[in-house]
């Protein structure tokens, strides 16, 4: 990893990156999305449904002489459905691929993950002008660096 990458955010950013490449080669979930639609942000051109990041907590821990990080990450499923059906079904295949995998993320071994939490707002949310329909799913990662140079 880069010396200019701040030690907190490169395992944030290498999880991102692993999440992103486990989730597209599930032989399911592309096809619910109806293609390669994982996004940091979503481009204005996409059609929904899409998957973007949200938001992150991360913070170091340490274990006997294993030092690492935890991180809570939080994925929106986007849906222009009527209903959540659509996204439901969409966080549902996520959530059940992602509990307890352990996908390779670059630089770092990872613990199992876990889903912790699956969150269904209600309504027009003020930063969703468009419509959509929200399913955020939070995820809980442990990893530490392979490297104790990191």
């Amino acid at each position: 990893m880069s010396a200019t990458v701040p030690v907190i955010t490169g395992p944030v950013l290498a999880l991102r990156a692993g999440l992103r490449n486990f989730w597209l080669a599930d032989p399911v979930l592309p096809g619910l999305l109806g293609g390669e639609k994982i996004y940091d942000t979503a481009p204005r051109s996409v059609v929904p449904p899409y998957v973007t990041f949200g938001s992150v907590s991360a913070r170091q821990w340490l274990a006997s002489s294993l030092r690492g990080h935890e991180q809570a990450v939080s994925v929106s499923v986007w849906s222009r459905q009527m209903s959540d059906r659509e996204s439901l079904e969409i966080a549902s295949r996520l959530s059940l691929i992602s509990d307890g995998a352990v996908p390779a993320i670059a630089g770092y071994q990872l613990w199992p993950l876990q889903v912790v939490m699956l969150d269904c707002p209600q309504g027009n949310l003020p930063d969703n002008p468009q419509g959509l329909r929200q399913v955020v799913v939070t995820l809980r990662a442990f990893s530490a660096p392979l490297s104790s140079s990191q």
